[in-house]
């Protein structure tokens, strides 16, 4: 019977030391603990910062009022930390997770494929992120962004190159580099001779026909592209009465009534993107489901009537 409650006492000290040992993800574990203020002020600390970023909320959002009484009802020995504290923790974690990857990715025994892309943002500034992808050491698959960049410069060959350089050389994996995946843009292409270039400067094993694999999902965007410009005369006609349509509540409003008069799905109609091939196809689909709510509101509307024969191709069942 001693052995018993010895061995019962024994397995509950381990599984309140597990627990201790595992840091708590939600506020409500931190208090089932009842931890140390500093360990639960810590625990605190990273729980908030993570539901920041991943929710991409503003720092200033811990000096609210409503959000201050909100962490106290729930703990109230919580430390809650300013805008600028927050901003420092941020870099500061990432500063520590960075060394954390690059010790990774040295260690690797393999090669890297990387991915790469080049915008610039509605604000007009051009960025360009990098991503790694390997097989670590237990045979599984990682994708990890190494870096996100502003580019000062225009989107050259050579200044792309300088930038992606920039980027891997942080992490050591010069010497590493089995494939690079980007777009069809002819800057990619002089990105690549320009990298080539260097790799041969500085005694790098680099193979541009092979190492550089062009986007297999922009490749066949540019090619339905090309093979629905048969079609660029109808689908604009379409694409023009759907933009009218969308960006009126009334007409919004009409489009809807004219479905459940129709018993037909209250759906939305959807328009395309020029980098999304299938958001045509999504676009002429969602018409033809709408297709007698849409000529509908289109007969009975005067500004819209012109437009009329915009929906005609949709008819043509061949065609489509």
């Amino acid at each position: 019977m001693d052995s018993d409650n010895g061995e019962s006492q024994h397995t509950s000290d381990n599984k309140v030391d597990q627990s201790k040992a595992t840091t708590p993800r939600r506020l409500s574990d931190v208090m089932e603990l009842q931890l140390s203020e500093i360990t639960a002020n810590t625990i605190i600390m990273k729980i908030l910062i993570r539901w920041i970023v991943i929710h991409q909320h503003s720092f200033t959002i811990v000096e609210e009022n409503c959000f201050i009484n909100f962490v106290y009802s729930l703990y109230p020995s919580a430390k809650i930390p300013s805008a600028d504290t927050i901003k420092n923790k941020i870099m500061t974690y990432y500063e520590e997770d960075k060394v954390k990857m690059k010790a990774l990715l040295k260690d690797l025994p393999g090669k890297v494929s990387f991915t790469m892309d080049c915008w610039t943002s509605p604000s007009t500034k051009s960025f360009l992120s990098i991503t790694a992808h390997f097989i670590n050491k237990e045979w599984n698959l990682q994708n990890i962004i190494i870096d996100f960049i502003q580019t000062q410069d225009s989107h050259t060959g050579s200044n792309i190159k300088d930038a992606f350089l920039l980027g891997i050389s942080n992490m050591s994996l010069e010497s590493k580099i089995m494939g690079i995946i980007t777009d069809n843009a002819s800057n990619n292409s002089t990105f690549m001779t320009s990298l080539s270039i260097w790799a041969a400067e500085n005694v790098v094993n680099s193979n541009k026909k092979k190492q550089h694999i062009r986007c297999f999902a922009h490749s066949i965007n540019l090619s339905v592209k090309e093979a629905l410009s048969c079609l660029d005369g109808e689908i604009s006609l379409l694409r023009e009465l759907i933009v009218k349509i969308r960006a009126s509540s009334l007409r919004r409003e009409k489009l809807s009534n004219a479905c459940k008069n129709n018993d037909i799905n209250d759906l939305k109609p959807i328009l395309d993107v020029p980098t999304r091939w299938n958001s045509t196809f999504d676009m002429i689909k969602r018409a033809l489901q709408l297709k007698v709510a849409l000529e509908y509101i289109v007969f009975h509307d005067k500004d819209l009537k012109k437009l009329y024969r915009n929906l005609e191709f949709l008819n043509n069942t061949e065609l489509i």
